[in-house]
């Protein structure tokens, strides 16, 4: 086995809420798990997760995005970076003349690891990261009430 080490990922699901308007506008990341177990010579993958945003979110907005990449490995892992997506929507209001949909929304920014070594992540460590961030789109020609008190679910995935 030679000495380079992969490197996988798990996104956890973090929920926070913004509130739009009087009502709630509920924002979390998804995404798929890995087990955490390993044995000898394993790299276990590194735990992205996100902050809950704390700020209102509108339409015509934005949400600044920030998190950790936490190691649970007891070696440092080198680190490339990540990106995300808007994975879906879900709504509390059920069938809108026009349903909130993640064309609703979008992500810009890439993010920036904020403290620590930007490649390597420490042993059993973390660093966090901010640049992105969440806009809702203003559409003046139809209704968006259908995206207050909506989910909006964020997938993170490494970069290679």
């Amino acid at each position: 086995m030679s000495g380079k080490r992969t490197l996988q990922v798990i996104v956890v699901a973090t929920a926070g809420i913004i509130l739009v308007s009087g009502a709630a506008f509920a924002f979390k990341t998804t995404g798929s798990t890995a087990p955490v177990s390993a044995t000898t010579g394993e790299t276990m993958a590194v735990v992205i997760s996100q902050a809950a945003p704390t700020v209102f979110l509108t339409p015509g907005r934005s949400v600044p995005l920030h998190g950790t990449v936490s190691n649970p490995n007891a070696e440092p892992v080198t680190f490339t970076g990540f990106a995300a997506t808007i994975e879906s929507i879900k709504t509390t209001h059920g069938e809108a003349a026009r349903p909130c949909a993640p064309e609703d929304y979008f992500l810009d920014g890439g993010p920036q690891i904020t403290n620590g070594d930007s490649s390597d992540i420490p042993g059993l460590g973390e660093v966090g990261w901010e640049g992105m961030t969440l806009h809702m789109i203003r559409d003046d020609t139809s209704s968006q009430d259908d995206c207050k008190g909506a989910t909006v679910n964020i997938a993170y995935t490494t970069t290679p």
